[in-house]
């Protein structure tokens, strides 16, 4: 079943989708529940065999149908196999994988994307994302920024697929100034920007004061909000974050002088950083301090 028709669009040869060529929005047409078996005083492991109809690919193939095999465990410790928890068995269950068509035969094979009340965003991030694509092959840093400030805004999908696939755009000034409006957005949850920022962003190439100015603000209101919900551990995280962003370990000095254009911001997060319990390295502590004071 899982061979490919004859006119099915092949897979390209680079990764599209994390390190697969295709992304595809699947139904779980039936499960078949195997073998429950051992794996230690207190995991068993059952086994399943899916049938899959795939509704959307990007890009488009001609293949719909496809059978899968899969693992599970249960008990304590079981998390740590590294098993296909994630797969829904239940008839009719939607999820979104990154897989290559012609090896679609386990699911530790795919990329699991998302599942459930997940799949409409992710499913838009992932076409979101391949209209990035220039010629279905390099990102397009004016077509990603775009995306970036699109409403409604992007899942945190499209940033890790970004982000497996082209750090380089972060470079632009572009994508530079669209991160920071993104993070800087009260409408988008704080802890779905922190995630963005924190796991599926690398420190800016660009070399724009003004557009790694836009980001670090973005950064600094991130912080307050993550503050105002009661979310301290996150807002210090990605205050480290804005401090390895920009602090330039050769130079021993900051890359841009600290944004100043909200003085309630920049006091909220002078405060978090001075605190004594704001669980910093004390060289990184008196950076930023002297950073967020004027200095650079």
């Amino acid at each position: 079943m899982n061979a490919p028709n004859p006119g099915t669009t092949l897979p390209a040869i680079r990764p599209l989708f994390l390190d697969q060529p295709e992304a595809g929005l699947f139904v779980v047409r039936q499960t078949e529940q195997g073998k429950k078996q051992p794996a230690g005083p207190s995991i068993t492991i059952t086994s399943y065999r899916s049938e899959l109809q795939l509704k959307k690919s990007l890009p488009p193939i001609d293949q719909k149908e496809f059978r899968l095999s899969l693992q599970k465990a249960e008990g304590v410790g079981s998390e740590q196999l590294g098993l296909q928890e994630w797969f829904p068995t239940e008839k009719g269950s939607e999820l979104v994988l990154a897989f290559n068509p012609v090896k679609m035969i386990n699911a530790k094979d795919c990329a699991f994307l998302g599942a459930g009340e997940d799949v409409p965003q992710v499913w838009s991030d992932c076409e979101r994302f391949y209209a990035c694509l220039k010629g279905g092959k390099e990102m397009d840093t004016l077509l990603v920024a775009a995306a970036i400030v699109r409403k409604p805004p992007p899942y945190v999908t499209f940033f890790r697929l970004l982000f497996e696939r082209d750090r380089g755009v972060y470079g632009s000034p572009e994508v530079c100034r669209a991160a920071g409006s993104y993070l800087g957005d009260a409408q988008i949850p704080p802890l779905e920007r922190r995630k963005a920022v924190a796991l599926y962003m690398p420190a800016p190439q660009s070399r724009d004061a003004a557009a790694l100015s836009e980001l670090a603000g973005g950064m600094m209101s991130l912080i307050v909000h993550l503050q105002g919900a009661d979310q301290g551990p996150s807002a210090v995280a990605v205050l480290q974050r804005l401090h390895s962003f920009f602090y330039d370990q050769k130079e021993g000095r900051y890359r841009i002088a600290a944004p100043a254009a909200d003085e309630k911001r920049l006091n909220a997060v002078r405060m978090l950083a001075g605190a004594p319990g704001t669980p910093l390295e004390e060289k990184m502590r008196g950076s930023l301090l002297q950073w967020l004071g004027g200095k650079r």
